[in-house]
């Protein structure tokens, strides 16, 4: 890929900030799934609802 004279190269702090919001936002959008992923998966656990699955 080349940069032709037309294209500015942004500078190195913009492209670092962004990609540090980028990856909040992605952090936040595995949290959102995960979290309650788990919280229901360790309930079932402690209710015995997936030992009685499994048996």
């Amino acid at each position: 890929m080349e940069i032709t004279e037309k294209e500015q190269v942004s500078p190195v702090f913009e492209r670092l900030r962004t990609g540090v919001v980028d990856g909040w936002w992605t952090v936040f959008r595995m949290l959102k799934f995960v979290l309650p992923l788990y919280i229901i998966v360790d309930l079932s656990k402690s209710s015995g609802l997936i030992d009685s699955l499994g048996s």
